[in-house]
């Protein structure tokens, strides 16, 4: 069994137990972390910004910078290696030519790379409706904070690209034929995707702002948000601190994950 202080250590070093995950197999996840020899090159700013945003420096993480199999809107993906004990394994593909590029302006490897660590050390995690909003914390710019998790998924990336290019091919055959009436309402299908996505957002981003509040506005709400399932933070955002507490008494006997937030977030 783990001790409180190798639970704080892991968790300090971005090794999260997924909200299923046994002892038994964070243990597996560690020993083949600890006798993997990969690629870490992460600069000191970077841990900087997500030591500061969600008390994490995962220098365990293997980051590979090569540009097959990115699609041409990526500059970074997180791949997640599920493995038969009970885990994922993540590593980290950056576009090699991105901090050369004209994008580094608006987004710097660092920040990309920040972000995807996010995904990474949440790997055990299969959570979609903050986990955008949480990796777009590390952006400088308030704006995209807010907007970046317009979509939440990559195949909702590929469904409004695909729209938008068959909007505008309609568009362009309307100027040549003559297409009956119902073709101008594909015009509109990108937008009801759009439409969709801010309404999501609009929800879940009270939501995830009120379970910071709710957390108490202390400098670790957004490294404990971080650790959280979505039901979690729509729970906490409509719970007081002592609801929360009493909660978190209940299940830090239940869960490893719960064990490792009560002893370094909890414990008085």
């Amino acid at each position: 069994m783990f001790t409180d202080e190798e639970l704080i250590w892991w968790n300090r070093r971005g090794l999260i137990p997924g909200p299923k995950q046994t002892e038994m197999q964070f243990a597996a996840k560690i020993e083949l972390i600890e006798g993997l020899e990969l690629d870490k090159i992460v600069s000191k700013q970077v841990f900087a910004l997500t030591s500061r945003l969600f008390d994490i420096v995962p220098d365990w993480l293997s980051v590979i910078h090569r540009r097959k199999g990115l699609a041409f809107w990526e500059g970074a993906v997180t791949w997640l290696d599920p493995r038969p004990e009970g885990y994922r394994l993540a590593a980290i593909q950056v576009r090699e030519e991105l901090n050369r590029s004209f994008l580094s302006r608006y987004y710097p490897e660092d920040e990309v790379l920040a972000h995807e660590i996010v995904h990474a050390v949440r790997s055990d995690f299969d959570e979609v409706a903050f986990e955008e909003i949480l990796a777009y914390q590390t952006s400088q710019k308030r704006w995209r904070r807010y907007l970046g998790p317009l979509l939440q998924q990559p195949r909702e990336t590929q469904l409004f690209l695909a729209l938008l290019l068959f909007s505008v091919l309609v568009q362009w055959l309307s100027f040549v034929y003559l297409l009956p009436s119902w073709c101008s309402f594909a015009l509109g299908l990108p937008w009801l995707v759009l439409v969709f996505g801010c309404v999501r957002l609009y929800k879940n981003q009270r939501l995830f702002q009120r379970c910071l509040k709710n957390l108490g506005g202390r400098q670790e709400s957004l490294a404990i948000a971080l650790r959280l399932t979505d039901a979690e933070i729509c729970l906490f955002a409509k719970s007081s601190w002592h609801e929360i507490r009493e909660y978190v008494e209940r299940e830090k006997g239940k869960t490893l994950r719960w064990r490792m937030l009560f002893a370094a977030y909890f414990k008085e």
